[in-house]
């Protein structure tokens, strides 16, 4: 929620209010499609620990059919290019770098969750 409140997602989006709002009452299974969108462009924008918990939480709305639907059928683009394609362009063999593991972990259950 700090992130979608923060300078550059209101920058990026305008008006946060759908998503905010929806994560206020976090009801996974009853997801407003203009939270969606903007969980999506959140996505896009975010970086590190953020684009994490981003990605974690939609992986988490992929458990519930309505919402997996909408997500992979409106933003698999986005899916494709700002997460499983954003892993392609990181070194994972540091094994000093925690972040990018965790990243590469929590792709690797979104991809569990799609399929």
């Amino acid at each position: 929620m700090n992130f979608s409140k923060s300078p550059e997602a209101v920058k990026e989006l305008k008006d946060t209010t759908p998503i905010v709002t929806w994560l206020e009452t976090f009801k996974l299974e009853k997801v407003p499609s203009e939270a969606l969108d903007q969980l999506m462009e959140l996505v896009e924008i975010a970086e590190d620990k953020s684009k994490i918990a981003l990605i974690d939480l939609t992986r988490l709305l992929l458990c519930h059919e309505p919402n997996a639907a909408y997500l992979l059928n409106k933003h698999w683009q986005t899916v494709e290019v700002a997460i499983f394609g954003y892993i392609q362009c990181m070194d994972i063999k540091d094994p000093e770098a925690k972040v990018m593991h965790n990243y590469h972990l929590i792709c690797l259950k979104m991809l569990g969750n799609i399929y």
